[in-house]
């Protein structure tokens, strides 16, 4: 059916982290046969790298790293893009909801709280679409984190999902701002 792009397994969270290792073990094993064939050993600071720690660092070495991969073995590139392109349009969402969440407590400890769990929870939603009834079925779906997000993963870009993300993003964006119009309307900062 529409929205259903892989079935069983590959849509499993476990079978993408193994997919990692493995790609990330033939990787080395590409590094060191290429390490053989010229007679030299990469160095730590030749290798593209993600450090969280330094500012900027990671998001070069996030997108500098299919660069590189792609010099030793090309891949077709659609399904990088749309990945990256989920990616963004997921986090977008994910950032306005954590700042609508935060715009209404002084807490930290709560806003993180009541924005971890919802987001965890839409994001897990769909995942036993067996156990929920069919008549909630579509409801379910249609408000799943996991389920607008999954056809990026494998490489399409639905426009039904980037309106999706986009619509959501706008929509706690403009929620955020209403309540802190509010808070200055009532003097609180």
């Amino acid at each position: 059916g529409p929205g259903n792009y892989s079935a069983g397994l590959e849509s499993s969270p476990m079978l993408a982290v193994s997919n990692y290792i493995t790609f990330q073990d033939n990787l080395t094993k590409v590094v060191k046969r290429h390490e053989l064939a010229f007679g030299f050993q990469y160095r730590l600071y030749d290798l593209p790298r993600g450090n969280p720690s330094t500012s900027g660092s990671f998001d070069a070495g996030t997108l500098a790293y299919p660069v590189w991969v792609y010099r030793i073995q090309p891949f077709a590139l659609s399904p990088l893009v749309a990945g990256y392109v989920g990616l963004l349009l997921f986090a977008g969402t994910c950032a306005s909801y954590g700042l609508f969440i935060s715009s209404l407590t002084d807490s930290q400890v709560l806003a993180g709280f009541l924005t971890a769990l919802p987001l965890l929870l839409l994001w897990l939603l769909s995942w036993n679409e067996a156990a929920a009834a069919s008549g909630t079925l579509p409801v379910v779906r249609a408000i799943s984190l996991f389920n607008h997000f999954q056809p990026f993963s494998v490489g399409v870009i639905d426009l039904r999902d980037v309106f999706y993300f986009l619509y959501a993003t706008g929509l706690f964006v403009w929620a955020t701002l209403r309540v802190l119009e509010a808070r200055q309307w009532r003097g609180r900062r």
